[in-house]
Order: structure tokens, then sequence, then C-alpha cells
């Protein structure tokens, strides 16, 4: 069986940014989320205040999860 996307992990994650506010967010794809920050095609809110390092994400079962959480 194939995963669809309501099978997909979820991450609760948060940013440091360079002026030293934070910025959490969620995502099912981690990896890409975060590169899209550093890039300036993630949130507007992290293309004013640019990310200088992940902190941390934690996994959740659903997006509904990681949006409570």
């Amino acid at each position: 069986m194939t995963a669809t996307v309501n099978d997909r992990q979820w991450y609760l994650y948060l940013i440091e940014c360079r002026d030293g506010s934070f910025y959490a967010g969620i995502t099912n794809n981690l990896t890409a989320r975060y590169e899209a920050h550093v890039a300036g095609r993630g949130a507007r809110y992290t293309r004013a205040h640019p990310p200088l390092r992940l902190i941390g994400a934690r996994p959740y079962d659903n997006r509904a999860a990681a949006s409570r959480a």
C-alpha cells in the first residue's frame, strides 16, 4: 500500500531567525520546507526575518495534531 497525503507524518518545527526571533510552522516534508525558508521562498515572516538555524522538530501522526501542538 502506498502512502496518501493523509498518511504522511507531519512535523511541528521551530526556527531561530537571525534577529533572535523564532518562527514555528508545520510541514509534511521538513527538509524541503526548511530549504524553502532559507531560500526566501518560505513564509512571509522568514522572508523578512531570515533563518539562522532549525532548532528542532517534533513528529505528529497528522496535520491536525501538528497544528494543535
